[in-house]
């Protein structure tokens, strides 16, 4: 891995990382630097070929997806996604199956609930003014009622 400071990285391959991000890739080297520092991006690992091997056009003709972060959605073939990252998939979300998986550790559904669903370690549920976590890893599986004492969520 070969982590360089944007600073230090030639004005075309800064152009090739913010245009792979959907960014505004023209201007001056130090524009270039800027807009990705301005976009949280501070360093490219430059052992990875560059992002220009994506077809560019083909990844953002779709644009009900939203890219946020260094790398997100790279490899994304689909529609209606949700990518954060950096560098990994922090937060992955599907708009048309109206669900979000935050590093696999929590995963948000909106659909009907039902004890008897079988979900996946973090899956959370409402149901009324009731939330629940199905709970399966050290646990016996199934779906345990969260509460945030004297907080009411709606």
């Amino acid at each position: 891995m070969a982590i360089t400071n944007v600073e230090h990285v030639s004005a075309s391959r800064l152009r090739i990382e913010l245009q792979a991000l959907g960014m505004d890739s023209h201007g001056s080297r130090a524009e270039l630097v800027m807009n990705l520092k301005q976009a949280g991006i501070y360093t490219v690992d430059t052992s990875i070929c560059p992002p220009k091997a994506i077809d560019i056009t083909q990844r953002y003709e779709n644009r009900t997806n939203i890219y946020i972060g260094n790398g997100a959605g790279v490899n994304n073939k689909e529609d209606n996604k949700l990518y954060i990252s950096n560098g990994h998939d922090l937060i992955k979300g599907d708009f048309s199956k109206k669900y979000v998986t935050i590093d696999n550790v929590l995963h948000l559904v909106s659909e009907e609930f039902e004890s008897d669903l079988i979900g996946i370690e973090g899956d959370i549920r409402r149901e009324g003014c009731n939330i629940y976590m199905y709970r399966c890893n050290n646990i016996e599986p199934g779906w345990y009622p969260l509460s945030f004492g004297t907080m009411k969520l709606v």
